[in-house]
């Protein structure tokens, strides 16, 4: 008999062309059907806003909610649980899995019960924190949920007291990557993501005007769509005078974002919360030097990372690093694609034959 699982997502690309949205989703859904011998089918909540199509082997089905909040969700909540009763009922799915514990858990709830499926959550970063009303709204058994990281797994339990065993972390596509650049790179300084709070792009900044006393010509790239810092943060960098070292892409392409991490000496990351960034993940294997405020499990194992929430270490640390005469790039794949299958597929095949 075939297997078959639905994965319920808030968002999801329409094509190939789109591969700035939840790239690490896309990018594990897709090998996760290509090297497997599971059939996936998606129900995407949010984005996109069109008909049903297929994604490379997986067949894609959006509700179209957009960004609706409160009482005008629900007649799409209710879209996503008769699509999802009906899809299950004519495929009859091994499994539900949901990404992050939210709206997707709660549609995939009613979905499994009416199925008689079995439903994994997958939490994948601010889901762990205090204040999430859908942990006490869908109550979901500690065996039934998947961490990205021992670090969420110990924020998890302390903000809920529920232990969590299963680990499937946040992984990297290496086919994605171009060739690694082992000379010169033309720029000092990069950082990624939406210019909001979360990501601390205040901080980025007060770093690169210290860093600029000692190297006035430094060049510096923050790739990122807007945000509600977007304001303050150009007139921060006005009033820096950094002009003429910090360039603003706006939203670009993935591929984009890893030719520039290509070229890229220190990768800066200043988030003031995540789970288990992919974006560290890529700087890493793309030969960047990584700074960051979000600590990442062993770390002490790769002398191309650095951890810290103190701005003074954080200067001298990239200082040091753009004073080495020769900065030798190489790649770190600190976590594998194919492990992070190997948990999930367990999780719904193991347990059955359980």
């Amino acid at each position: 008999m075939s297997k078959r699982l639905l994965f319920i997502t808030p968002m999801f690309p329409k094509n190939k062309k789109e591969d700035v949205i939840v790239p690490f989703i896309t990018h594990f859904s897709e090998e996760f059907a290509n090297s497997t011998d599971v059939k996936v089918d998606i129900i995407t909540l949010m984005f996109p806003i069109s008909q049903d199509y297929f994604f490379d082997k997986i067949k894609v089905y959006p509700i179209g909610s957009g960004y609706k909040k409160g009482f005008r969700m629900i007649p799409y909540l209710i879209k996503a649980i008769l699509k999802g009763v009906y899809l299950s009922r004519k495929y009859h799915y091994d499994g539900v899995l949901c990404f992050w514990y939210g709206h997707c858990t709660f549609i995939g709830r009613i979905i499994s019960f009416f199925s008689k499926s079995l439903q994994m959550v997958w939490m994948l970063g601010q889901d762990v924190k205090k204040g999430n009303k859908f942990i006490n709204l869908v109550k979901i058994p500690a065996n039934k949920i998947i961490m990205i990281s021992h670090q969420q797994r110990d924020i998890f339990y302390n903000n809920y007291n529920t232990y969590v065993q299963k680990i499937a972390n946040v992984a990297i596509n290496p086919k994605r990557f171009p060739e690694i650049n082992k000379d010169k790179r033309r720029i000092h300084i990069m950082g990624v993501g939406n210019l909001s709070p979360l990501k601390n792009y205040s901080l980025f900044i007060d770093i690169i005007y210290a860093l600029k006393k000692e190297f006035p010509n430094i060049s510096v790239i923050l790739c990122g769509g807007d945000g509600d810092d977007k304001k303050m943060l150009l007139e921060k960098v006005r009033d820096y005078d950094l002009i003429n070292n910090i360039k603003f892409t706006g939203t670009v392409s993935h591929k984009k974002v890893l030719d520039f991490m290509n070229n890229t000496t220190v990768f800066l990351h200043t988030s003031k919360f995540e789970g288990n960034p992919t974006v560290v993940q890529e700087a890493l294997y793309s030969g960047c030097y990584v700074v960051s405020t979000i600590p990442l499990e062993k770390s002490s194992e790769m002398d191309t990372f650095y951890h810290s929430i103190n701005k003074v270490e954080i200067i001298n640390r990239i200082r040091s690093v753009l004073n080495t005469p020769e900065f030798y790039a190489k790649r770190i794949e600190k976590f594998k694609m194919t492990d992070t299958i190997d948990v999930i597929y367990k999780a719904f095949f193991e347990a059955k034959q359980g």
